[in-house]
């Protein structure tokens, strides 16, 4: 076995220990269980987000999870081939065994229009409820993209990597296969996530640029062609925007139904009218033409402003009204700035301090609320710094710290550099992380605000800026030690509430359903809301100095 193939089957062993471990608590199956974490690694990106388990009999359309998101109105459909240790996991999968899984779920999708398919289910299992959603959301006309992805712990060959598959019901649809190889990637890449290749070569013959190194920052002036902004976004949609502030505003916004008219009426124009993009990369590939220089390929290309921008384009010329939008007349002024990977934690802290500032001083030039650029703001930073003063001793009585996540993968990157792997493993085991996401589920369930999370983390996370926002601003010393052993003792009682859920099977909660979610966020605010009701509260203290329940 090679030193990378040894390498990435102690990962996958790892991964695989991973799994029975926490199948064996919830008491599950670990081929569930390996869908939970496979989507959890991959939902880190923003392609994939929540996704309902499904279970359902029928070999022929078995699909085993499917979600579906508002923001770019895709429906994703989850199929799987866990192997465990039944099978060769090296030996790389042929494309026609993906196809033959993946095809599974366009079959389901096609069989949902049909009222004979649900006389094979039971009313109210996954299954039925999978299939009602989907046939809803495609007579009203509300899904604008299919993604079929396919999760394996084994090896797929590189030419299954990019294929293209018929569309489903007339709706674009693509193929997203995630092997271990790719799973580990994201697991231990710098951002959380899967590397971003755009070859625009292929795209456009590259970009027309202009350089304006200035003491040894690598910055471009660039057009970005409109039709060529519409195709990328296409392939990698949010993760593109991970950096940007503000999610699509829909066509609700004045700004953004200016911009859609200008598409229609005078697209030529666009170009002087529209204030363009603001993007990073960690490396770029360019030709030097004589009189001109293209940009030929980047890699981790990241819209840092002009989120609006593109989701207006992107989404246009699919709305009623508007279909005969020409995108080959639209240009849009873009300004590129090459952030190359950190070598070590105090570069990639000045790397992810100089995105923010790009971002933020990008921003000041347009009108945006400032709950919008909380990601960037002193109260992370805070809680940054408890977390690294906050030793917690854990049940074999050794000292164990909760990290606190401020920037997206900063965890796996910390973990890469630091000098000794297993060391910063033991000092900060990854299930006592927390992200920004996370904390700001524990906080609003015990404000008595379960009804925002359910919303979901984009939605909720923004809802708690909102109120973090003026009560950091008028009391600063409130969010000191304090409040982040409070947060972390908040995290064990959800972990607790989760657990107790997970193992029961009673006329309150039956497994076999999408709902956990939703009766974990419930039941943590209620016991907070029947002990204040009480005038009582949760001893936090004493959940923090036990890190237990």
């Amino acid at each position: 076995m090679s030193d990378n193939l040894e390498s990435l089957n102690l990962w996958r062993q790892n991964f695989i220990d991973e799994i029975v471990r926490e199948a064996s608590v919830e008491k599950t199956f670990n081929a569930e269980m390996f869908i939970t974490k496979s989507i959890d690694l991959i939902s880190q990106d923003g392609t994939i987000d929540e996704p309902v388990l499904v279970n359902h009999a029928k070999t022929q359309t078995k699909i085993h999870a499917y979600t579906y998101s508002n923001l770019d109105r895709s429906l994703s459909i989850v199929t799987s081939n866990f192997l465990h240790i039944g099978e060769d996991w090296t030996k790389p999968q042929a494309r026609s065994e993906v196809l033959k899984i993946t095809d599974r779920g366009k079959r389901f999708i096609e069989k949902s229009m049909n009222d004979s398919f649900y006389k094979l289910m039971e009313e109210g299992d996954t299954d039925y409820s999978a299939a009602r959603r989907i046939r809803n959301l495609i007579d009203a006309e509300q899904i604008l993209k299919i993604k079929l992805y396919y999760l394996t712990d084994g090896l797929l060959s590189e030419r299954t990597k990019q294929y293209k598959t018929d569309n489903v019901l007339s709706i674009p649809t693509i193929i997203r296969p995630y092997d271990v190889s790719s799973l580990r990637e994201i697991d231990e890449s710098d951002s959380g996530e899967e590397e971003i290749v755009i070859n625009f070569n292929d795209e456009c013959n590259g970009l027309n640029a202009l350089s304006t190194n200035l003491s040894g920052l690598k910055s471009y002036l660039v057009v970005m062609p409109g039709n060529v902004l519409r195709n990328i976004y296409d392939k990698w949609d949010q993760r593109l925007l991970e950096s940007n502030v503000r999610n699509f505003l829909n066509f609700t916004n004045k700004k953004n139904q200016a911009i859609r008219r200008t598409l229609l009426d005078e697209p030529e124009k666009f170009f002087a009218y529209n204030n363009g993009l603001t993007v990073t990369a960690t490396d770029i590939e360019t030709e030097d033409k004589g009189d001109s220089l293209k940009i030929t390929k980047l890699k981790n290309m990241q819209i840092v402003n002009g989120g609006q921008t593109t989701c207006v384009i992107f989404f246009s010329s699919k709305e009623k009204g508007f279909h005969d939008i020409d995108l080959s007349k639209v240009s849009i002024p873009m300004k590129l700035t090459i952030i190359e990977k950190a070598k070590d934690i105090e570069e990639l802290e000045r790397n992810d301090l100089f995105k923010s500032n790009i971002a933020e001083y990008a921003n000041f030039q347009s009108a945006v609320n400032a709950s919008d650029l909380m990601s960037n703001s002193p109260f992370h930073i805070r809680l940054q710094q408890a977390s690294k003063r906050a030793n917690a001793m854990n049940n074999l009585g050794i000292n164990t710290f909760w990290f606190y996540e401020r920037t997206k993968g900063q965890w796996n990157t910390e973990k890469r550099l630091h000098k000794n792997e297993k060391s910063f493993m033991g000092k900060y085991p990854k299930h006592q992380l927390i992200t920004k996401e996370l904390m700001a589920k524990y906080e609003n369930s015990s404000r008595l605000k379960p009804f925002e999370v359910s919303k979901g983390q984009g939605k909720n996370l923004s809802s708690f800026y909102k109120t973090i926002e003026l009560e950091f601003r008028n009391n600063e010393d409130k969010f000191r030690d304090q409040f982040y052993k409070d947060l972390v003792s908040k995290a064990i009682l959800w972990k607790a509430i989760d657990l107790t859920i997970s193992r029961a099977n009673s006329s309150w909660f039956i497994r076999e359903t999408y709902l956990k979610p939703f009766v974990t966020i419930y039941s943590m605010a209620l016991i907070f809301s029947l002990l204040r009701e009480a005038n009582r509260d949760l001893n936090l203290d004493l959940i923090w100095q036990n890190q237990a329940i």
